[in-house]
């Protein structure tokens, strides 16, 4: 009997979620999250899905609604999109915005180091999540590299295209391997 190949998928949350408790994979109702879950879905393995609030979850996790993100605070998307002036969002304070980060990035951090979960009972570990989760994740969970499947160092903010996910799936074993700054062949 041939062995299969065990594989780990961690994707994002998304900050349109349901309005009531329920399994994780019904909570987060954001196109990209239905698109990520369909993709982890078609890998096959395991499933996590990284939640700023609860950590990394499994998709059948009962969870509560919550607003709670480690993306920057609302004054930066109302910056980029335009509905605020570059001088108004550099009023703002860069320092409370670089606290909030430290602040909530330490209670993920705290959340994934009592969660125990690895990727080293995994053959392949598949990511994607943003950026910013990506720097926590690899001082806890991501001690062996990882295929990113969202290359280009923006994580979810870098998708061009609606078919960008369908056509990683054809592409996987051609991901390189590696951490965030620095990327192995594979052997």
């Amino acid at each position: 009997m041939e062995d299969k190949m065990k594989t780990l998928t961690i994707i994002s949350c998304s900050n349109q979620k349901r309005d009531y408790a329920c399994r994780a994979d019904e909570m987060y109702i954001g196109p990209f999250f239905v698109k990520l879950y369909d993709l982890a879905k078609r890998i096959g393995g395991d499933i996590l899905i990284n939640s700023a609030y609860y950590g990394l979850i499994t998709p059948n996790t009962i969870i509560e609604p919550y607003d709670f993100a480690l993306l920057p605070p609302t004054e930066w998307y109302l910056w980029k999109k335009g509905k605020i002036s570059r001088e108004t969002f550099q009023s703002l304070g860069r320092r409370r915005r670089n606290v909030h980060q430290k602040l909530v990035g330490k209670h993920y951090d705290c959340v994934l180091e009592k969660s125990g979960i690895t990727n080293k009972d995994y053959d392949v570990t598949y990511v994607g999540v943003s950026e910013y989760y990506i720097k926590h994740l690899e001082k806890i969970v991501l001690k062996q590299p990882y295929k990113n499947l969202t290359l280009g160092g923006k994580g979810m903010f870098n998708l061009c295209s609606s078919d960008y996910l369908k056509n990683q799936y054809d592409r996987l074993y051609e991901l390189p391997l590696g951490f965030r700054k620095q990327h192995m062949k594979c052997k």
